[in-house]
């Protein structure tokens, strides 16, 4: 085999694993496409992983070269049969690969201008309906939930005239309609987004509770019920405090 067509499997194999993998980390990417391949092709070690990052991303050529068969895994992960089939189908795009479909005729102008009639007809239907609509009873309901508090994970509409606690023994705080969408407490294991494909930014934040407990929150700012500031998501806090998986169908990672 041709070392330098192996060395662009293996670019392509470790491309892949970091839109799939938390972690970029050699170790974290080696261990998460040996289990990718050990759960859907057949056994490779995460070590075998690592030597042919080593050879052929940071270019140590002391390294061994892979045998044929860990190759042909390589490109099952890949989504071909093995190297060869591989080899047939370089350079195809998926739009290449597409089966052919039935060519489909332009719109006349009849039909254009009935869909134009149509989409005119359904505004103004929409129009007389809002104006219409008794509203005002919604409207009230509204007025009466310009509160919210903290139900445990998420924040709920609440009336202000409740008093200063909750029935969740929270307090009642002006309504934030930003914060009731995009602040809540969730749960999270190796396979969570913690950060931006676009910017890199955190997209978790945490704190430790009264217990020692890692708490994990969508959006910034204090917490809900101690008020401390809650803390960006960092790789350190990823790899000592989150588990590989919680206890769910569907949740569980393979170890080695």
């Amino acid at each position: 085999m041709d070392d330098n067509r192996i060395g662009e499997i293996v670019q392509k194999v470790f491309a892949k694993a970091k839109t799939e993998c938390v972690s970029q980390k050699k170790s974290a990417l080696s261990k998460h496409i040996a289990n990718q391949i050990q759960e859907n092709h057949g056994y490779i070690s995460y070590r075998t992983l690592e030597r042919a990052y080593d050879r052929h991303i940071i270019k140590d050529t002391t390294v061994s070269e892979r045998n044929a068969e860990s190759i042909d895994l390589f490109c099952q992960y890949l989504g071909f049969e093995n190297y060869v089939g591989f080899i047939k189908n370089e350079g195809k795009t998926e739009e290449q690969e597409k089966p052919p479909t039935d060519t489909v005729s332009e719109p006349t102008s009849a039909t254009r201008l009935k869909s134009t009639i149509l989409v005119v007809i359904g505004i103004i239907l929409l129009i007389m309906v809002y104006n219409i609509w008794p509203v005002n009873e919604s409207k009230n309901a509204v007025n009466n939930e310009k509160c919210m508090t903290w139900a445990d994970s998420v924040y709920v509409p609440i009336s202000c005239d409740k008093g200063p606690l909750s029935t969740y023994g929270t307090s009642i705080d002006p309504l934030d309609s930003k914060k009731m969408k995009n602040f809540k407490k969730v749960e999270v294991n190796m396979a969570t987004q913690f950060f931006s494909d676009q910017t890199n930014q955190p997209l978790i934040w945490y704190t430790k509770n009264k217990d020692d407990e890692i708490e994990y929150f969508t959006a910034p700012g204090l917490h809900p019920t101690t008020g401390k500031t809650l803390d960006e998501i960092t790789e350190y806090i990823i790899e000592k405090y989150v588990p590989p998986h919680i206890n769910r169908p569907g949740s569980f990672l393979k170890e080695n």
